[in-house]
This record gives C-alpha cells, sequence and structure tokens, in this order.
C-alpha cells in the first residue's frame, strides 16, 4: 500500500511535524510505503534519524497556473493509479482540484484531507471561503458540494473547530475525524535515555 502526502512547501522542519510524521508513522506502524512529495527546499537532515526510511519525491517548482502549482497537479496525472491514500492538506481551491483529478483517476484510492485549520480561518458563516470575489465564490461553493463526497476521510485538529464546521460535512454522511497533532513516543523516549539527569 502507497500513502502519498503531497505538500510542495516542506522543508526539513516539515519531517518532525504532521506533514512528515503522519506519513512516517503509516510507514511505522502500518507498514505502508510513505512518500512525502515536495520541492527540494531544504537539506532534509531529519531524514537520517527522526523519520528515517520515509521516502522524499521530489517535484520541480514549475510555478502556478490560476489557484493550483502545475508540479503538483503533473505528479497526480502521472501518479494517481499507483497511490493507494493520498494525504492533501487544508480546503483550499487547489486540495479540491487535485482531490477530484485523484478520485477520477483512480476511484478505489483514498483520498485524506488534513484540514489544518484554526477557529480563525472559518468565515462568519462558519464555512470554508476560497475567493474574495463574489463570481468565483459561488462557483467555488459549487465546485466545494460536489467535491465532499469523494472525499474519504476528513481530520480537524481541535474540538472547537470541529463543532464549528461539522453541519457542512453530515449531509453527505461524512465523519469529521478529531486527530491531534501528536508526539512520537519513541523520539520522547530516546531523548529522555541521551540526556538524564546529573
Amino acid at each position: 500500500m502507497h500513502f502519498v502526502t503531497l505538500f510542495p512547501e516542506a522543508k526539513n522542519v516539515e519531517l518532525i511535524k504532521d506533514n512528515g510524521q503522519i506519513p512516517f508513522q503509516m510507514q511505522q506502524l502500518f507498514d505502508y510505503k510513505s512518500t512525502l512529495v515536495c520541492y527540494d527546499n531544504d537539506d532534509y537532515t531529519y531524514l537520517k534519524d527522526e523519520v528515517k526510511g520515509l521516502r522524499l519525491h521530489f517535484i520541480e517548482d514549475t510555478g502556478k497556473c490560476f489557484y493550483f502549482r502545475k508540479a503538483a497537479l503533473r505528479y497526480i496525472l502521472r501518479h494517481a493509479k499507483k497511490i493507494d491514500v493520498l494525504n492533501l492538506y487544508y480546503m483550499s481551491q487547489e486540495s479540491v482540484l487535485l482531490g477530484r483529478i485523484y478520485k477520477w483517476l483512480n476511484p478505489a484510492g483514498i483520498l485524506y484531507i488534513k484540514l489544518d485549520l484554526a477557529q480563525n480561518q472559518l468565515s462568519d458563516s462558519k464555512t470554508f471561503r476560497f475567493s474574495a470575489h463574489p463570481v468565483k465564490e459561488k462557483i467555488h461553493q459549487k465546485m466545494f458540494q460536489y467535491f465532499l463526497p469523494k472525499i474519504d476521510i476528513i481530520s480537524v485538529e481541535s474540538k472547537h473547530v470541529k463543532r464549528q464546521i461539522e453541519h457542512l460535512f453530515e449531509p453527505f454522511d461524512k465523519e469529521l475525524l478529531l486527530l491531534r497533532n501528536g508526539l512520537d513516543g519513541d523520539f520522547i523516549k530516546k531523548v529522555k535515555n541521551e540526556f538524564k539527569p546529573l
């Protein structure tokens, strides 16, 4: 099984945050082949110890077309059928497009959206806002409603935000999971052993 997190802006520090830890833990705990797909932004020194075995797949930053990164779209078009679980971040215009194309090319694939959402990122009507332009926003809201049934797993990090947006997913029989950003227990044990008090 191949688990792919697509997060083009990932740097070394993301490897020890949720962007790197979720695919890494899927590999450690469930024996997935896990890959983080990103631009070549950094030295990625955490690959040596903290997330040893996690694969990085570099895509070339070829710029944007409207609201999506061309390299991310090209990656999905080329690899969708080989990805068992696709993990995208944020409910954005780009996630809606990439997720929809992934499910079109690989209907049996599992699409996981990690919202990574803070309360202050919601609009007054407690929904996602895609554009400041009213006509574009109306189009994106229609696309969003069409996209929702295609999502297999949705997660959010806090109870408060979960309560605020649950109503958006209920009509589509979608459960909004509470998945807090966690700590790597093995890493904590290792640090405790290395730094024993005098």
